[in-house]
């Protein structure tokens, strides 16, 4: 995707399937060890389904920017409140 990078929509989705999850095991992990300061003994197997259509909903944002020309409508971007613009609606 060409907003990858400023968008924090799919953060995940340049790795394959079996990393992402891998990835967020892993996170899941060491929050638990570093916040909880817990570790399971034993670590189940992930649960999982089909590896696209996964996504219910997705939480866009729509904000008019006269500076820019119109209403943005798209994905905040990571770790900001600045819009990731996917459509321009000019008024």
């Amino acid at each position: 995707c060409t907003h990858f990078g400023n968008c924090g929509g799919c953060a995940l989705q340049h790795l394959q399937p079996d990393a992402q999850i891998e990835f967020k095991q892993t996170q899941l992990l060491n929050t638990l060890q570093r916040i909880g300061k817990v570790s399971p003994d034993q670590v189940l197997p992930p649960i999982t389904g089909t590896v696209w259509n996964y996504r219910c909903r997705a939480r866009l944002a729509v904000k008019y920017v006269p500076k820019k020309g119109g209403v943005l409508i798209g994905f905040r971007e990571r770790n900001a409140a600045a819009i990731t613009p996917l459509i321009v609606r000019r008024m």
